[in-house]
C-alpha cells in the first residue's frame, strides 16, 4: 500500500510541476525578466565559452572597468550545474535549472 502512495505522490508533484511550467515547457515561453535575459545569460554564456576554451575566467575587461567572474555570485562559475551551459547554452538550460529547483 506504501508503495502505490508514494507512486501517488511523486506522480502529483510532477503533475503539479507540469502544470505550473506549462507554457515554459511546451510554448516554450520565458517566464523571468529583463535581468536573466539582460544580464545573467549573456554573463553565463561569457563564462561557458571561456571555460569551451580553456580558459578559467578570474576576470572580465568588459564590464565597467573590469568585474571579477571568479568572485561574482552572478555568474556562479563553482555551481556544477552551470557547467549544462558549456554542453547546452540555449536559455532552455535556465529553464531547465529553474524548473529543477
Amino acid at each position: 500500500m506504501n508503495k502505490k502512495k508514494d507512486l501517488l505522490m511523486v506522480s502529483l508533484l510532477f503533475l503539479s510541476t507540469l502544470i505550473v511550467f506549462f507554457k515554459v515547457i511546451f510554448l516554450g515561453k520565458v517566464f523571468f525578466g529583463d535581468d536573466f535575459i539582460l544580464y545573467f545569460y549573456p554573463l553565463r554564456m561569457y563564462v561557458a565559452n571561456l571555460l569551451k576554451e580553456g580558459i578559467f575566467p578570474l576576470w572580465t575587461p568588459g564590464i565597467l572597468c573590469g568585474h571579477p567572474l571568479f568572485a561574482s555570485n552572478s555568474c556562479a562559475l563553482l555551481y556544477p550545474f552551470n557547467l549544462l551551459f558549456t554542453l547546452f547554452p540555449s536559455i532552455f538550460t535556465f529553464h531547465l535549472l529553474i524548473i529543477l529547483h
